[in-house]
């Protein structure tokens, strides 16, 4: 039995997301800028909390561990949002 539908052709590789970076570089590098410059500052202000801590007891290093994770956590907050507004971007 033949089959009459063909299949989609796909586009080259990389093409369509030049075109992307090529309509909306200056917004794209605006939001990439801005994201990377909250999440590193809100990181290091926790890592500075953190380096801060006295370091007298066990509740005292518990507290210095859920900063350190809640720094890790704001640079992968900061990686998941860059890479969604680079989607949301090439989108339109």
């Amino acid at each position: 039995m033949h089959c009459s539908a063909t299949a989609p052709r796909l586009s080259r590789p990389g093409g369509t997301g030049l075109k992307t970076l090529r309509q909306h570089f200056w917004r794209m590098l605006g939001s990439y800028v801005l994201l990377s410059a909250v999440g590193l500052g809100l990181a290091l202000v926790i890592t500075a909390l953190r380096v801060a801590l006295p370091q007298l007891d066990v509740g005292w290093t518990l507290i210095g561990l859920a900063l350190a994770e809640l720094a890790v956590a704001t640079v992968v907050w900061m990686k998941i949002a860059r890479l969604l507004a680079l989607i949301q971007q090439s989108r339109h």
